[in-house]
C-alpha cells in the first residue's frame, strides 16, 4: 500500500514540473547568445605609441637649510614647451552597448555619444628638464638673497581610463583619467646672488618614487580601420619630490620638497589588433 502512494505521489509531483517549465519563460540558447552582456566583452586590444613636448611646473617647494631656517623655493621659466616626453601602452577597446536603436541611429547619422570605454596600462617618460627660480629666505617674498636651479626626469606607470564621448564620423573626442607610480630623478642647485656674502651649495640626484594622477582630452582620427592617428592632452601631477640633504658648512640641509607637475602635447598612432 504505502509503494502504491508512493507511486502516486511522484507521477503527480512530475507531471506538476513539466506544466510549470513548460509556462516558464526561461531564456533558450539563442536568447543567451544575443545577450547585451556577450556584447560588452567583445572587445579588442589597441597598442598606442605616441610623442610629444612638456612643460614642467614647480608649485612652492621648500628646503630647510639650518635647523631654525625654511626656505620657499619659487618657480620663474614656467610654460617653456622644452621638454619631450613619449608614452607606450596597451588597452582593451570595449563598446559600450545602448541597445538596437542608437546602434541604428549611429549607422544612419554617423554620430554617436559615449560609444567606447577603453582600459590602458600606460608609460610614460619624461626627459630632463631644467627648473629654475627664486629662493624666499624664511619665505619672506622680499628676502630673495639666492636662485636655484634642479634638474627633473621622471618614468612612471600609469593605469588609465580612455571615455569616448563623442564619435563623429572617422573623429573620436574623448577623456582619460589615471593613477599610477613615478620613478623621478632630481637634484638642485642653490646660487647665492651676487653680492651676497652667502656660500651655495648643491645636492645630487636623488631617485626616488611616488603616486601619481593624470587626466586629459584628446582626438583619434580613423586613418585606416585598425589605424588612428591621436592628439592628446595630458596633466600629470606629482606626489611630492624629495631631494637628499647635504651637510655643507654653513649650511645643514634637510627635508627638501618639490611640487612637480607636468603638461604634455602628444602626437601619434594606435593600432588596434
Amino acid at each position: 500500500m504505502r509503494l502504491h502512494h508512493f507511486l502516486i505521489s511522484s507521477t503527480a509531483l512530475l507531471l506538476m514540473s513539466h506544466n510549470a517549465f513548460a509556462r516558464c519563460n526561461c531564456p533558450d540558447d539563442d536568447d543567451y547568445e544575443d545577450s547585451s552582456y556577450d556584447y560588452l566583452l567583445e572587445g579588442d586590444f589597441q597598442l598606442s605609441l605616441l610623442l610629444g613636448i612638456a612643460t614642467l611646473n614647480q608649485d612652492d617647494g621648500s628646503i630647510k637649510v639650518a635647523p631654525d631656517e625654511v626656505d620657499v623655493l619659487t618657480q620663474s621659466n614656467g610654460n617653456d614647451w622644452d621638454t619631450w616626453t613619449g608614452q607606450f601602452g596597451v588597452g582593451y577597446v570595449m563598446p559600450l552597448y545602448w541597445g538596437e536603436d542608437a546602434e541604428e541611429s549611429k549607422m544612419e547619422s554617423g554620430i554617436a555619444w559615449f560609444d567606447t570605454i577603453t582600459p590602458q596600462i600606460n608609460v610614460y617618460v619624461i626627459g630632463e628638464s631644467d627648473m629654475e627660480g627664486d629662493v624666499l629666505r624664511f619665505g619672506h617674498e622680499d628676502d630673495k638673497d639666492a636662485t636655484y636651479s634642479s634638474d627633473f626626469s621622471s618614468t612612471r606607470l600609469m593605469f588609465d581610463v580612455a571615455f569616448d564621448v563623442l564619435t563623429i564620423r572617422d573623429f573620436s573626442f574623448y577623456g582619460l583619467a589615471g593613477l599610477g607610480i613615478a620613478w623621478n630623478t632630481t637634484n638642485l642647485d642653490w646660487i647665492p646672488n651676487p653680492g651676497v656674502p652667502i656660500p651655495g651649495f648643491s645636492l645630487s640626484d636623488t631617485n626616488s618614487s611616488g603616486f601619481a594622477y593624470e587626466f586629459g582630452v584628446g582626438v583619434d582620427y580613423e586613418v585606416l580601420g585598425d589605424l588612428d592617428i591621436s592628439l592628446q592632452y595630458l596633466y600629470t601631477a606629482f606626489d611630492d619630490i624629495n631631494i637628499q640633504g647635504a651637510d655643507d658648512f654653513p649650511f645643514e640641509v634637510s627635508d627638501t620638497e618639490l611640487d612637480v607637475n607636468a603638461q604634455s602635447l602628444l602626437l601619434g598612432v594606435r593600432l588596434t589588433i
